[in-house]
């Protein structure tokens, strides 16, 4: 006879829910205490020479870190710019305050690519390299599609 316990991961199990990764599993990417979630950029038409990255940056320790700087082979320059009404202000870092998650989105505080070395196609994926004050390096995958 099954326990409830092994019914209900049973359950769990074949609905594809615990035990494997999921596709959001799969976007996420830790150092030490922050995790990088969703990683994305919106593509780019031929021609146009930059682009942005967005993503959700989580800081789960107890002290305050930064990310300084940001670094891709497909552009020549990574800038943080904060848009607030259509108006694009150029920022130094971005503060990771402890405890909690910032979101690099559109509209808001992202990434900006500049001297795109060649168009962001839909379905492609590159690589992103976030640098934090402490010096520590950051790889991630930024998958290139549509989402809002």
């Amino acid at each position: 006879m099954l326990n409830r316990r092994q019914v209900v991961m049973g359950a769990l199990l074949a609905a594809g829910v615990g035990g494997r990764p999921t596709p959001a599993d799969a976007q996420d990417y830790w150092l030490n205490q922050v995790r990088v979630s969703k990683p994305w950029a919106p593509p780019t038409r031929n021609g146009m020479s930059a682009g942005e990255v967005y993503m959700l940056i989580e800081n789960r320790g107890t002290d305050l870190n930064r990310l300084v700087a940001v670094e891709t082979p497909v552009a020549q320059k990574v800038t943080f710019v904060d848009e607030d009404r259509g108006i694009l202000e150029m920022v130094a870092y971005i503060d990771l305050r402890a405890r909690r998650e910032v979101a690099l989105r559109p509209g808001r505080v992202h990434l900006k690519l500049e001297g795109l070395k060649q168009p962001l196609a839909r379905g492609s994926t590159f690589p992103l390299t976030l640098i934090f004050a402490n010096r520590q390096k950051l790889e991630v995958k930024v998958e290139v599609d549509d989402r809002s």
